[in-house]
């Protein structure tokens, strides 16, 4: 039987974390394509696990490469109708980064590109 302290850590760690579980959406050269809960902070080996792993094929060396398309919120006036830019596409490079992880957002789709070999 737990002990009135462990569930309160149990329950502190809950309400006080900073880090929030998303849902993100993964294709490209990946296992197991899908959506996957991952935390909104997260590094390559982060999205590698919730994916089943990477194809021999994927290029995840240059972090450049991977794309993650973010759609815009659906927030405002007539649910979000009055939104102009439909999607952007950013490059994983260039998310916003802390302690090692990058910052991803509810509903980002992580694209893993193909690795280019050229046959001489």
């Amino acid at each position: 039987m737990k002990t009135i302290t462990q569930i309160l850590l149990a329950l502190s760690f809950c309400f006080f974390s900073n880090a929030a579980n998303i849902f993100a959406h993964f294709s490209g050269n990946l296992k197991k394509a899908g959506t996957y809960e991952i935390n909104e902070w997260s590094n390559l080996k982060d999205l590698e696990r919730a994916c089943g792993g990477w194809t021999p094929f994927s290029s995840v060396k240059n972090l450049s490469q991977i794309k993650v398309i973010r759609f815009p919120r659906r927030e405002g006036v007539n649910g979000g109708a009055n939104i102009k830019q439909r999607f952007a596409v950013i490059p994983m490079s260039e998310l916003p980064m802390k302690d090692g992880k990058y910052q991803f957002q509810e509903g980002d789709l992580v694209y893993i590109p193909a690795r280019v070999v050229i046959v001489k």
